[in-house]
């Protein structure tokens, strides 16, 4: 699993343009269905949410909800999709900063985590 994102040869309309957006998109339009997941679903969002992290978006969580729900993902499953992006976008902030000198709170509680 890496975070490249393969180039398209041709502009398509109604495709994002932006790497990080065209990787949500990818994974949202290859679902299979809202029950039945492809087996490789989760290594398309863990690479969309690495590329993220690596271009430096600044998306929370109701952003990446919003395009999800705009590419045809259930409102449902967006809002759960987009708790787990970002969880993961939290993980992956504290594990790239000294967690000695600085803490992670703030970024759980601008999502509504409790932090004790």
């Amino acid at each position: 699993m890496g975070s490249r994102v393969p180039p398209r040869a041709v502009e398509e309309p109604g495709v994002p343009t932006d790497p990080v957006e065209y990787a949500l998109f990818r994974y949202v339009g290859l679902r299979h269905g809202d029950n039945a997941a492809h087996p490789f679903d989760w290594d398309r969002f863990y690479s969309f949410v690495v590329l993220a992290h690596a271009r430096r978006k600044g998306w929370d969580a109701s952003d990446v909800k919003a395009r999800m729900v705009r590419y045809g993902l259930p409102e449902g499953k967006a809002s759960e999709m987009a708790k787990i992006y970002w969880h993961c976008r939290c993980a992956l902030w504290v594990r790239s900063r000294r967690t000695d000198r600085i803490g992670y709170a703030h970024w759980m509680r601008r999502e509504g985590f409790r932090v004790t």
